[in-house]
C-alpha cells in the first residue's frame, strides 16, 4: 500500500527528513509587507525584497492585520506570477497556525523580489500587514 503524506505540512510533521539540499542548512525566515491604502487606491509597482546573503524558500503567506477588505496579486522577481489576477483577501489566513500555502515552495534568489499588486476594496482607509514564511538557505562551509 502507498503511503500518502499531506503536501501542506511541514516534512518532519509528515514523518520525513527535511527537505534541505546536502551542503546547505535552512533557517526560518519571514519578510513583513507593511501597507496603508486610501480608499479604493491600487498600487502596483509594490515589493519586498529579499536579502542577499541567501535563498529564500517561500512556503506559506499570512495576513497579519487587515482594517478592510482588499484584492492582491503576487509575483517574483524573475517575472513568475502566482495567479491569473488579483486574489481576495479573504483567502489569506489571518491564523499563524494554519498559514495558506506557497506549494511547492518557491525559491527565491538572493537580491529578488516578491512583487505585489494590492488593490483596496473597502472603501476605507485600509492598514495592512503580510507575513511571508519560509527558510534562507544559506551553503554551509566546507570542513577544512
Amino acid at each position: 500500500m502507498r503511503q500518502l503524506t499531506n503536501p501542506m505540512a511541514a516534512p518532519a510533521l509528515a514523518g520525513l527528513p527535511p527537505n534541505v539540499p546536502d551542503g546547505f542548512t535552512d533557517v526560518d525566515f519571514t519578510y513583513p509587507y507593511d501597507v496603508s491604502l486610501a480608499g479604493g487606491q491600487a498600487l502596483t509597482n509594490e515589493q519586498t525584497s529579499i536579502d542577499t546573503d541567501s535563498e529564500f524558500w517561500w512556503r506559506d503567506t499570512i495576513l497579519l492585520k487587515a482594517t478592510g477588505a482588499f484584492t492582491y496579486k503576487f509575483s517574483d522577481s524573475s517575472g513568475y506570477v502566482m495567479s491569473s489576477g488579483q486574489i481576495h483577501s479573504a483567502n489569506l489566513s489571518a491564523n499563524p497556525s494554519s498559514p495558506a500555502p506557497v506549494f511547492p515552495e518557491h525559491p527565491l534568489p538572493p537580491g529578488g523580489a516578491i512583487n505585489i499588486e494590492i488593490t483596496d476594496i473597502s472603501g476605507n482607509t485600509n492598514d495592512i500587514q503580510i507575513a511571508f514564511k519560509g527558510v534562507k538557505r544559506y551553503r554551509r562551509a566546507k570542513a577544512a
